[in-house]
This record gives structure tokens, C-alpha cells and sequence, in this order.
């Protein structure tokens, strides 16, 4: 993992719409360039019992892939774009199985298995771009991106399966990575950054490359309360290439707040230079910092400013600490964080894949746990994913920082007597993501307390492994919880013993 200079006082996210890289304290790991990030649309409504709804996977048909281009893509030809032409009759595609190959038509080692601290697969989980593309449909066309791949590696062709809902995959089909050239200044060139981008520096703008533009920050949000303490960050960044933020510390009159961010007790900071590189894709970037308590008593106002890898300074713009908006059930709301969802619902995108609204979270709950695949108690694992808006939350004190509003995923899991001792690990080949594990009753529509939570196992710092003694006999949920923004895949097993 690359590790990001912040303080005690800041906790930074950086965060798009498939690329998303949070520090955290104690050691964590996260995975490559595997863009997992994907979103859940709204499912809420009456559920089925879960036991009804497991569902015959022996009447299921795989889904098959017909067509498969891929593409060197963006402004600064870092990301590689998959695009796929497929059928699925029952209706479930969810995701994408990606592979590598060089040159050589070799395994290219660029992704890591079960968080080990290096690359050691050529393959991983890849979500789509959009995931409306592929949601309720039996014929699709949906392209799916690893961001910031070609940074490190050199892949130059590819094989893509396409998995549905109940894990069943379709043949691997194979494509050749298409480069893009490289222009000039004066030079014509695709605005969508595919056939091709324009040199370091410039930008594509009315088909030619003409020097690049500043960052420009179009919100700015400094909040508390409901939802927790947070700075937000978005703007448009044309060609990619932000590099940091300057955040100025203010009081309430606009003048410089001297506080302690190294940790030596002693206040020397009136600012703080936040690298931002990474957070801006497709245009757009967001950064999401967490500060401490102690920061939000001295720091009143901020002011933040916007520069790229190529000294375009942007224009700064001020923010006042205010309380958080508040929305209710059926309300619009903002899946950044702008304003929140009252505490008895949750903030889920809609069918169209765009529109987000607060809906009631129980309900939601009980839909989503009426769909999360059943954890036998023999070993076997299981693979899911850990994706979209936040239904649960792990107990305080229970992850590093109490990270708050992840995506997670779920496992049903039934004892029909009482465990003396249950493992739950996450630390599996497939997991590629840092793990908060909790466990709660039926499907956490109560407002019981999980049945323990793990953060950390001894051995891998990032992947949990939950162990429970003396579990009473009873429906539970699993809850896969990501400490980090961006979710991804996972593998979980249980054992009774």
C-alpha cells in the first residue's frame, strides 16, 4: 500500500467512482489496481424469507461472452478498458474475471492474492463501470476499467470471463490490448481519451491538444454531526493530473489556526499540503478527509486549493464547519456524503443507477440478506462481494479509526445446535480487500449487539478472522465490512468445532 502523509488529526480517503485508497494506522494493505468499486442499485422492499430463497443454482445458466475489446485508455494512458457483448438468460450478470499476458503471452503477476504483501496473480475481480448496464438484463454491452494499471505493469492482451450472481462463469475469451498514440501540441485528438491522449501536460479540448487547465474545486464541504466529522473535496480535473490539496486552518474571522499535526505536542502547522494524486477519474476528482475531535475544536474554517502535476494552481475556496444536512426516508440524497440519511434509513442508488434516495434501512436489510449467499459450517468457502451503499457499521472500538459508511457484504449462516467454537476467516486466496468481520442475529433487522467483530488477524494485518465461542443455535448474517472506500471480493469459510 501506498502510504499517504497525513496525521492523527486526518484521516484522508481518496475516492472515485472505481478507484479508492484509504491509510489506516496499524499496517493495512490494500489491493493493486483492480478497481473494484461497484454500485448496488436500490433492491428495498418485501423479502422473502431466506430460507425460500437460496434458490435452485442447478436450474441456473451461465452467462456467455460473445465479443471482448480491450483498450489502453485516459488522458494519461494509465487505465486499461474492457469491453464486453454478452448474454445471460437468467438475467444476473454481476461482475467480470479478468488475466494478463504479456508480450510473451506469459502471466502477468500484477495483482495480490488473499492481501499478500506483493503481486502474486495475474488475475482478479474486476465490477462494471456502470452497473445498470448489466442489472436485470439478458443481453448486454458494458465495459468494466483497471485504473492506473499500466503505472506498473505492461499487460498485452487479456482474457475476460463474465460471472452472474450465483458464481457461474462463462468461457474465458481472449483480446489484444490496443495502444493508444500520443500527440502533440496543435495535434487532433479523441476526447474521450481511446484512440488516443495528448502528451504530459496538455489536454484535449474541441478535438486538439492544447495546454492543460487547473483543477477547479466546484464543492466544498466542511460538516458534523450525523455521519461524523468530514471535509469533502470535488472538482473537475480535465486531464487527470491533480496532485495535491493545500488546506489552510482557520478560525471563524479568516485567520491562520496554528495546530499540532506531527504528534509532539507542540503547535506548528497553519496548513496542510494533502497528496492527491489518483483521485481523479474520467474529469472528476473527490477527496474525503475524517478529522479528529481535536481538530474540529480548533479548526473552524478551512480554505483549500487546488494544484496539478504540472503547477496549474486552481482557484481556492473557503468552507465554515456546519452541521450536516439531514434527509429522511424518500429523500434525495448524495452518496458522497453531503448531507446524510436520517438514522432510521440509508442513502441506496436507485434503478437507474444515478439517483440516490434515503429508504427505510431495515427493510433494505432483510431484502439484502434474503439474497447473500448461504455459509455452510464444513469449510467450504464462499466467494461474494462487498459492494455499494452502507447497511451496517462495525461496533466501536472494533476497527482501527471506527471507519463508518463502507460497503460490505453478507453471508447467511445457520446452526441448528450451539457452536462451542466458530471461525469465521477472511484471510482467503479471493479476498482482495482490508476486512471488518461481525457477526449478527437473523438478518440484523434487531437491535442486538453483533456477536463479536475482528479488525486484524496476527498473521495478515489486513484480511479479519473472526473466532467465536459458545455461538447458541440460530439464524446469523455474516457481515464482510470494508475498512477501506472501496470494497471488492472476498472469500469466507466457517467451521464448527
Amino acid at each position: 500500500m501506498r502510504h499517504l502523509a497525513t496525521s492523527s488529526l486526518l484521516c484522508l480517503c481518496l475516492v472515485s467512482s472505481a478507484l479508492s485508497a484509504c491509510e489506516k494506522d496499524e499496517g493495512s494493505s490494500d489491493s493493486d489496481a483492480d478497481g473494484t468499486t461497484d454500485t448496488r442499485p436500490d433492491t428495498s422492499g418485501d423479502a422473502n424469507d431466506a430460507s425460500d430463497t437460496a434458490g435452485d443454482v442447478a436450474t441456473k445458466r451461465a452467462p456467455t461472452l460473445s465479443n471482448l475489446t480491450a483498450n489502453v485508455q485516459g488522458p494519461q494512458g494509465l487505465d486499461l478498458r474492457v469491453t464486453v457483448i454478452g448474454e445471460d438468460a437468467d438475467k444476473d450478470i454481476a461482475r467480470l474475471r479478468v488475466r494478463l499476458f504479456d508480450a510473451q503471452g506469459r502471466p502477468l503477476i500484477a495483482f495480490r492474492s488473499a492481501l499478500s504483501d506483493t503481486p502474486d496473480t495475474h488475475e482478479t475481480t474486476l465490477a462494471f463501470d456502470t452497473q445498470s448496464d448489466v442489472t436485470n438484463k439478458a443481453s448486454i454491452l458494458a465495459s468494466a476499467t483497471l485504473r492506473n494499471l499500466f503505472a506498473t505493469n505492461d499487460p498485452a492482451s487479456v482474457e475476460v470471463s463474465l460471472i452472474d450472481a450465483a458464481a457461474l462463469a462463462s468461457p474465458f475469451v481472449a483480446a489484444e490490448v490496443k495502444p493508444q498514440t500520443v500527440n502533440n501540441i496543435g495535434e487532433a485528438c479523441d476526447p474521450e481519451y481511446s484512440a488516443n491522449r495528448c502528451a504530459p501536460g496538455l489536454g484535449c479540448r474541441e478535438s486538439q491538444c492544447q495546454e492543460g487547465l487547473a483543477p477547479e474545486i466546484t464543492k466544498l464541504a466542511y460538516l458534523n454531526g450525523q455521519g461524523g466529522t468530514r471535509i469533502l473535496v470535488s472538482g473537475t480535473e480535465p486531464e487527470d493530473d491533480i496532485d495535491s490539496l493545500l488546506i489552510e486552518f482557520l478560525d471563524l474571522q479568516g485567520n491562520s489556526v496554528t495546530i499540532d499535526l506531527d504528534n509532539d505536542e507542540v503547535p506548528e502547522s497553519t496548513s496542510f499540503e494533502l497528496a492527491a494524486q489518483s483521485s481523479s477519474v474520467d474529469g472528476k476528482f473527490f477527496v474525503r478527509l475524517d478529522p479528529s475531535s481535536e481538530f474540529e475544536a480548533q479548526v473552524k474554517q478551512i480554505a483549500v486549493t487546488p494544484r496539478d502535476l504540472f503547477d496549474h494552481v486552481g482557484a481556492t475556496k473557503t468552507s465554515k464547519l456546519t452541521a450536516s444536512p439531514v434527509r429522511s426516508a424518500g429523500q434525495g440524497c448524495d452518496s458522497l456524503g453531503y448531507d446524510t440519511c436520517n438514522a432510521t434509513s440509508v442513502c441506496m442508488v436507485g434503478a437507474n443507477g444515478t439517483t440516490y434516495t434515503c429508504r427505510d434501512v431495515n427493510s433494505v436489510r432483510k431484502t439484502e440478506c434474503a439474497a447473500a449467499p448461504v455459509l455452510l459450517t464444513d469449510g467450504t468457502p464462499i466467494v461474494g462481494f462487498a459492494s455499494g451503499s452502507s447497511l451496517f457499521d462495525p461496533p466501536l472500538g472494533c476497527s482501527a479509526g471506527d471507519s463508518k459508511g463502507r460497503p460490505e457484504g453478507g453471508a447467511r449462516l445457520a446452526l441448528s445446535s450451539p457452536a462451542a467454537r466458530l471461525p469465521l476467516p477472511t484471510n482467503l486466496a479471493r479476498t482482495a480487500f482490508d476486512t471488518v468481520l461481525y457477526l449478527v442475529a437473523a438478518c440484523g433487522e434487531t437491535a442486538a449487539a453483533p456477536l463479536g467483530c475482528a479488525d486484524e488477524t496476527p498473521d495478515v494485518s489486513a484480511a479479519a478472522t473472526l473466532e467465536l465461542d459458545l455461538v447458541p443455535a440460530g439464524s446469523y448474517l455474516v457481515v464482510i465490512d470494508s475498512w477501506g472506500p472501496g470494497g471488492g471480493e472476498f472469500e469466507l469459510s466457517a467451521t464448527v468445532e
